[in-house]
């Protein structure tokens, strides 16, 4: 997870030039080798109606209330809005939400200070992770 810990956030961002929160959920799980999640290149900050439409489409290819694992969404929600993504990661023998903000850029949370940093966190599994060890 490295090698993201640099990068920079930008709205819209794809690549390790730069990358928003979808951007870095996408790439982290591309490198654990995980099943690509689709990408609507509108759904940006400040899109609201694509970036929920993005997430639903994607969520209903997931399913929620499983203890977390490498490769899954933390999503974060402000009442019923989808408002940022985050993705479960192991390093150190431990679980760490791997994130990135404007202005911060990508940052790693244990699970509960990420869930303790925000409205409401549900967490996304593939149907087929394995659990972790």
């Amino acid at each position: 997870m490295n090698k993201f810990m640099r990068v920079p956030y930008v709205d819209g961002g794809r690549t390790l030039e730069g990358l928003d929160c979808w951007g870095l959920v996408l790439a982290v799980r591309q490198e654990l080798g995980l099943p690509g999640l689709s990408d609507d290149p509108l759904a940006i900050r400040g899109n609201g109606a694509a970036v929920l439409c993005q997430f639903q489409g994607v969520s209903s290819g997931l399913v929620s209330g499983q203890s977390p694992r490498p490769g899954t969404l933390a999503a974060v929600f402000k009442g019923r809005l989808f408002v940022h993504v985050g993705v479960v990661v192991e390093a150190d023998g431990r679980l760490w939400v791997i994130e990135t903000n404007p202005g911060v850029g990508v940052s790693m949370r244990s699970i509960p200070d990420f869930a303790a940093a925000y409205y409401r966190v549900v967490f996304y599994c593939d149907r087929d992770l394995p659990e972790s060890s």
